[in-house]
């Protein structure tokens, strides 16, 4: 399973101008997220992270707070969009 997991990726910034004034996502936030982003359902998270499946629910649940978005693509989408924002901004 493990092959789906997107290599690691500098999530840590804002997804939106928004998301600026709002509290950064955790460590475990970013991992929940980063699964997320490699196409891994809640129950296959969960297993990989030795975490039930209503821990998993409750990490998105506070990753689309602090986003301020709504669902998983959309989550995904911000991060992205806030990566490559910082990596334009930086000339990287």
């Amino acid at each position: 399973m493990t092959e789906r997991l997107p290599a690691t990726t500098d999530w840590g910034g804002p997804a939106h101008e928004s998301w600026d004034a709002r509290e950064p996502l955790s460590e475990r936030e970013l991992e929940v997220l980063r699964y997320v982003a490699g196409g891994w359902s809640n129950r296959e998270i969960a297993r990989a992270l030795a975490l039930t499946d209503h821990t998993i629910k409750w990490h998105l649940k506070n990753i689309y707070a602090k986003l301020g978005v709504n669902g998983r693509v959309c989550a995904v989408l911000a991060v992205r969009e806030q990566a490559q924002r910082a990596a334009t901004a930086t000339g990287s």
